[in-house]
C-alpha cells in the first residue's frame, strides 16, 4: 500500500509542531449506547501497519463501550503552529493482549502505569482513596494492569485543511478497499 498523502503532512505536521505539548492531542467524536455523541481528547501513540493511529485508554471508561457499541468514529486534529487541521473517519478496536498491546504498555512512563492501577474512573473521590503504589520494585518491570487496552484507529477518509495558506488549501482522501490504495482530491475549502 503506497503512504497516503495525510500520513506524510501529519508526519510534517508532528514534527514541526514537536516544542508543542499540545500536538500530541486529538479530540475523538464517538456515540455512547444511548445514542448521544461524546467528544473526548486523547494522546496520540504511534502509528501502525495499514496507517492505523493508536492510543490507549483505561477499560473502565466509557469510551471502551462507546467504541464496542459503534466501531466508527471521527478524529479532529489541531496543529496551532502550522494552522493545519485533520479530520479521519476511523473503525475503531480496543487491543487487551499481543504484541502490539505489550509494546504501548512497555512505552509508558511509570506514572501513566501506575493511573491504570487506580480506582475506576468517574468513582466519587474521598480521603480514603489515596494515589496508587508502584506494584512492583524499581528493578522489575510492572505488569500490565488488566485495565490497560490499547485503540487502535483505521483510518478510511481523510478530510486535511491548511488554514494558513491564501487561499485555503483543503483535500479529501478515501482508502479505495479493491485497490487498497487511497485516492487523493483537492476540492475548495
Amino acid at each position: 500500500m503506497i503512504v497516503p498523502v495525510w500520513k506524510q503532512r501529519i508526519q510534517r505536521s508532528l514534527h514541526l509542531g514537536r516544542s508543542k505539548h499540545e500536538s500530541k492531542y486529538f479530540q475523538v467524536a464517538s456515540v455512547s449506547k444511548a445514542g448521544s455523541p461524546k467528544v473526548r481528547t486523547m494522546v496520540f501513540r504511534g502509528f501502525g501497519e495499514q496507517h492505523c493511529l493508536f492510543a490507549v485508554t483505561d477499560t473502565r471508561s466509557d469510551k471502551v463501550e462507546d467504541f464496542k457499541h459503534q466501531a466508527q468514529s471521527q478524529i479532529c486534529w489541531y496543529f496551532a503552529k502550522t494552522r493545519e487541521q485533520y479530520r479521519f473517519d476511523c473503525t475503531v478496536d480496543c487491543i487487551s493482549e499481543g504484541g502490539v498491546y505489550k509494546e504501548y504498555w512497555d512505552k509508558l512512563s511509570e506514572s501513566a502505569q501506575l493511573s491504570f492501577y487506580a480506582p475506576a474512573p468517574k468513582v466519587p473521590f474521598g480521603d480514603s482513596i489515596s494515589a496508587p503504589e508502584k506494584v512492583n520494585s524499581s528493578d522489575t518491570p510492572m505488569a500490565i494492569s488488566e485495565h490497560f487496552a490499547v485503540i487502535r484507529f483505521q483510518p478510511n477518509f481523510s478530510d486535511y485543511l491548511d488554514l494558513k495558506s491564501k487561499p485555503q488549501h483543503r483535500e479529501l482522501e478515501h482508502l479505495e478497499p479493491s485497490l487498497n490504495q487511497w485516492q487523493l482530491t483537492r476540492v475548495n475549502p
